[in-house]
């Protein structure tokens, strides 16, 4: 649990620190940029909780699943940090899918981010599977 978290906490604040990093006309601009210095450490110190927690994830098959779950948690977190950070200049209609294609729709920007959250936490719950 504690790298699952420590893996969501790293999201999540990455995609607030970039947010902040895109924010016009600069970052200095951002007004929570009393944060961002503290935001980037916390960043590395739960990468650095999560990277020590790893080898507990790859012992059996349940586990690589609620990896992979995680992983899913933890991009999403990064993409609604990253929305919420840019206070507003991201349209929250817009999506870039994996750099092939981009959405410009509410209704397929919901269906994105609702199944990525229903993917990851589906997979999560697999571990708990016997």
């Amino acid at each position: 649990m504690t790298f699952a978290l420590s893996l969501l906490l790293f999201s999540a604040l990455r995609g607030f620190n970039e947010a902040q990093t895109m924010y016009f006309p600069n970052v200095r601009d951002h007004p929570l940029f009393a944060l961002y210095h503290i935001g980037r450490l916390a960043e590395m110190v739960f990468l650095i909780i999560a990277t020590c927690l790893f080898p507990d994830h790859i012992a059996d098959i349940r586990k690589m699943i609620f990896l992979a779950g995680i992983a899913l948690l933890s991009w999403e977190a990064f993409e609604l940090s990253y929305w919420f950070g840019r206070c507003g200049q991201a349209a929250a209609g817009h999506e870039n899918v994996l750099g092939m294609w981009s959405i410009d729709s509410v209704k397929w920007w919901t269906v994105i981010h609702a199944g990525r959250i229903i993917s990851g936490t589906t997979l999560c719950c697999v571990r708990g599977l016997n």
